[in-house]
């Protein structure tokens, strides 16, 4: 997981976009793939290489890495309390090293919807 450094505020809506190609490797061998990841193998009930995300609140103790949010190529999120956005590759953290590649992500606060 890498923290985005971003503070995300109770009741906001953000838009998450990303963009690249990188590589995976499987084996011997390099699999290509996007922020939308591989659909030919899963890791997680998600695509591998699929960009996911995770609202942290470390005031409340709470670490919510166990519950991700798929992210793909755009994402919308509205956190219930204050929290740091992280981010990750969809993999086994023991095969993280070995990937390659470029992954752009954008973060804005996205227009809340008129009740």
């Amino acid at each position: 997981w890498q923290s985005t450094g971003i503070r995300l505020q109770a009741g906001k809506r953000y838009l998450v976009r990303a963009r690249g190609r990188y590589q995976l490797k499987k084996g011997q061998e390099f699999w290509s793939s996007s922020p939308s990841g591989v659909t030919l193998e899963y890791y997680r009930g998600l695509p591998m290489g699929m960009l996911i995300a995770a609202c942290v609140d470390r005031e409340s103790g709470n670490h919510a890495f166990a519950q991700t949010i798929p992210v793909g190529e755009q994402a919308t999120m509205q956190p219930a309390t204050d929290v740091e956005l992280f981010l990750k590759v969809n993999e086994s953290a023991t095969e993280l090293l070995d990937n390659q590649g470029d992954l752009l992500v954008q973060i804005e606060e996205a227009e809340t919807s008129p009740n």
